[in-house]
């Protein structure tokens, strides 16, 4: 193996090291990131009156930042947004036991109003590498629960509409969230199959 050849090889390795360095910093993560978690009535735009939310959550591991949504018994839920997901479970009220509104009459709004959604809101999903939201899986024992019409997201939200759906203290409802991937930056493509092209021409020319 001449000297060239040798000086290629450790070139080709180094880039590698450096892609897979890039790669794995675009790990989906939200954990350090600032969150706005709320529930939203009579639509998704609109926070429920008197609750004080929103809520900033700064995301960590475990359970230590899990908040509590409370409307007056029945309506109560745990969330915990973990590094890829929302974890949401009922257990705040033992025997606890109800249906979202799908009407003024329970929860206030303007007489007249449509309600149009009643449910979780997250936002400011970027992950810590930027990367933005591209899907959401619902994992839940709600019954009616459907993802095709009740779930929405963009780039950096979620919106779980529960209108007209009943739950109990051991109703829960997850969700994963998945990123989509930071492309390598054209440069480093470049640089990465012009090292190939004369990693094969050097390869070629030992052999002769």
């Amino acid at each position: 193996m001449n000297k060239q050849f040798r000086v290629l090889t450790l070139n080709a390795i180094a880039l590698c090291a450096a892609c897979t360095l890039w790669v794995g910093s675009a790990d989906a993560s939200l954990v350090g990131d600032t969150v706005t978690v709320d529930h939203l009535f009579p639509d998704g735009a609109t926070s429920l009156n008197g609750d004080g939310w929103p809520a900033s959550v700064v995301v960590g591991a475990g359970t230590g930042d899990t908040i509590t949504f409370y409307h007056g018994y029945p309506f109560a839920y745990n969330v915990n947004v973990e590094a890829n997901s929302i974890l949401v479970d009922y257990s705040y009220m033992p025997g606890a036991s109800g249906t979202w509104p799908d009407n003024c009459f329970q929860f206030s709004c303007e007489i007249g109003a449509v309600v149009s959604f009643n449910g979780l809101g997250v936002s400011g999903l970027n992950d810590s590498s930027g990367n933005a939201l591209q899907n959401v899986l619902v994992n839940t024992n709600m019954v009616g629960w459907n993802s095709l019409s009740m779930l929405s997201f963009g780039a950096d939200y979620v919106l779980f509409d529960w209108k007209g759906l009943s739950f109990d203290d051991a109703t829960y409802f997850n969700a994963t969230l998945e990123f989509t991937p930071v492309p390598l930056p054209p440069a480093v493509l470049l640089l990465g199959s012009g090292l190939i092209g004369l990693f094969g021409m050097a390869k070629r020319k030992a052999r002769v």
